[in-house]
């Protein structure tokens, strides 16, 4: 049986090549972004790049006879529950291994409105059935700058100028 172990959203993770062990570089717990947007789009959802790393750990118990896939859904969902985004990785459990360890990189965020979104981990364990493994919260605070881009009147050209000797 597999049992998940830990999930964690980080900037970056590196594998130490002596020992195989896992350093996760600035665990994300709150993401503040400032930008400036036209009025029109004040309330459209505005995607950021901004890259990051989700890493779970996985456990066996007991010895496997056979590979085992493991099937993963990642939904981000915003505060007011609304699915932004949902990613479906796959990853092969090699038999002679007690531990895997899975690694997604995630490029660019859609975002609607500040407060705390959820990235939600789950696992297939049947046709079109999951079971929840983790839910990691992220603070988003989003200051938007409203900037008008209407369009000015066009400026009447000055009239020429006479030049006297």
């Amino acid at each position: 049986m597999i049992k998940h172990v830990w999930s964690v959203l980080c900037k970056e993770s590196l594998i130490n090549q002596k020992n195989n062990n896992v350093s996760l570089l600035e665990v994300i717990e709150q993401i503040e972004i400032g930008f400036s947007i036209p009025t029109q789009l004040k309330d459209q959802a505005v995607n950021i790049p901004f890259e990051f790393t989700l890493v779970s750990l996985f456990f066996r118990e007991g010895d496997s006879k056979s590979e085992e896939k493991i099937r993963l859904k990642l939904n981000f969902i915003d505060p007011k529950n609304k699915s932004l985004k949902t990613f479906e990785p796959n990853f092969d459990f090699p038999k002679d291994k007690r531990r895997l360890r899975s690694v997604v990189n995630i490029r660019g965020l859609e975002l609607t409105h500040s407060g705390t979104y959820i990235f939600r981990v789950e696992r297939e364990i049947g046709k079109d059935k999951y079971d929840l493994l983790a839910e990691l919260p992220i603070e988003i605070i989003i200051d938007r700058k409203l900037v008008d881009i209407s369009p000015s009147p066009s400026p009447s050209p000055e009239p020429p100028k006479s030049k006297l000797n």
